[in-house]
């Protein structure tokens, strides 16, 4: 996401320090499953686990609303396109980590299944190659001079 974003405010600031503080606390709930995915307390803790990446995923698709909203903090060079397939790609999460939050209860494999799905999609959805336009402007560029 930040390889899109030219610049920053206070509100960006915020959201994404709250998103920070958000991440400091994944270790707790990974601890709660690595301790009880045998026990017959399984699902909660899986939902505890998945109830944390739901938060999570809310306050980054805030922060990407907060800098791709009209433009406001992204580079010029960033199309509609990648902007309305990025907002798709990460409102997913909120839905699909309920799921896996609702399911803990009955399947705590398939609740960890769900949110290993996601960390790979959003992996490779989110992986960027430098796009052909930038390498034509610095071409053009290059050709000026």
């Amino acid at each position: 996401m930040f390889k899109l974003i030219n610049k920053s405010d206070t509100l960006f600031m915020f959201a994404n320090g709250f998103l920070l503080l958000l991440v400091t606390t994944v270790p707790f709930p990974t601890q709660l499953v690595a301790t009880y995915l045998t026990t017959p307390v399984a699902g909660v803790a899986c939902a505890i686990y998945a109830g944390l990446f739901m938060i999570i995923n809310l306050a980054y698709n805030l922060l990407w609303w907060l800098a791709a909203h009209q433009y406001r903090l992204l580079k010029d060079h960033v199309s509609p396109v990648l902007i309305k397939t990025r907002s798709r790609n990460y409102l997913l999460g909120v839905p699909s980590y309920l799921l896996a939050l609702v399911l803990a209860f009955w399947n705590p494999a398939v609740s960890m299944g769900i949110c290993s799905v996601l960390w790979l999609f959003w992996a490779f959805t989110n992986y960027e190659r430098k796009p052909a336009r930038v390498v034509h402007q610095k071409h053009v560029h290059e050709q000026i001079r």
